[in-house]
């Protein structure tokens, strides 16, 4: 991770300490303290512990020919929303596999919805936009254009250039295991990351090492903007939130029904608030709500 703007304060250093520490206690003791301490609040314990997430190790090309579909959910994007798309429709892809681009305008009031329309105007076979007639939230987008999706594997693509596309080919390349039906990109597996706001980055630890106490997994980095997923693995899946609290939901659901989360390396360079970053420290806060209570309903599910 490579930090931006002042020196790193000592209370800083002491709060990334806690959260490894968090994290490393997580790994080690969640698949016995934890289930038996939620069992507590419920006085019943889980029948069979989600099993725990692993590191991508990524192989060579995948066998057959698979289509991969990119969602792009986007809102007031007018002005990083065509960079993105030329970037995305050439980056390369692992062998034998294909792109198609679903692309959800949740309301924009400037001018992406443009942007999107000549975009599909001249990739008619490969690109299709849906278009809300107000911002319903991330969430919402996400349903829409997975409802559509007709690929054999989804990948989630945010419009801001936070996430290189150039990275496609590194998240995609597991997929040649058949074993593999999740990857998300992390930001701490490399040092190709930048962080502008150090709470927005002390947030997303805590973030993982809440995931990984409560599910027992071990992933580095949860509120990761690059999520990929075997489309298979959405059924029996009912994916409910509207906003920001979607990529919780999303990782949180796929713990609990026994898949396993591998992760990559990936770049990444986060924007500032002028330049239109929307996520907000309340956002991180309802992540913390939805992870816990979809653990709590497995519990009592299993009661």
């Amino acid at each position: 991770m490579v930090f931006e703007s002042f020196a790193v304060e000592p209370l800083y250093d002491q709060v990334v300490f806690a959260l490894d520490g968090l994290a490393a206690t997580a790994t080690v003791f969640s698949s016995s303290i934890v289930p038996n301490w939620l069992g507590l609040l419920y006085h019943a314990n889980c029948g069979t512990d989600v099993p725990p997430t692993k590191k991508a190790a990524c192989s060579t090309d995948p066998q057959g020919s698979m289509l991969v579909s990119i969602i792009t959910p986007f809102l007031d994007e007018e002005q990083t929303l065509p960079i993105l798309l030329e970037r995305a429709a050439t980056a390369p892809l692992p062998s034998g596999m294909t792109r198609e681009f679903v692309l959800v305008d949740d309301g924009s009031r400037d001018g992406s919805n443009a942007v999107a329309v000549d975009f599909v105007r001249r990739n008619p076979d490969s690109a299709r936009l849906l278009t809300s007639p107000c911002n319903q939230g991330k969430g919402a987008a996400m349903r829409s254009g997975l409802a559509v999706a007709r690929g054999d594997i989804i990948l989630i693509q945010d419009a801001d250039l936070e996430w290189d596309p150039a990275d496609y080919a590194r998240l995609l390349a597991p997929y040649a295991d058949p074993a593999v039906s999740v990857v998300f990109g992390s930001r701490l597996m490399g040092n190709e990351a930048h962080c502008i706001y150090y709470h927005y980055y002390l947030g997303g630890r805590m973030l993982s090492a809440w995931t990984n106490l409560l599910f027992g997994s071990h992933i580095t980095d949860e509120p990761t903007g690059m999520k990929s997923f075997r489309r298979g693995v959405l059924d029996g899946i009912t994916l409910s939130a509207d906003g920001f609290d979607f990529d919780p939901e999303l990782t949180a659901r796929l713990l609990q029904t026994g898949h396993t989360i591998y992760e990559v390396p990936v770049r990444y360079q986060p924007r500032t608030f002028k330049q239109g970053k929307k996520v907000r420290p309340r956002d991180g806060l309802r992540a913390l709500r939805v992870l816990l209570q979809i653990r709590l309903e497995g519990k009592r599910r299993h009661a």
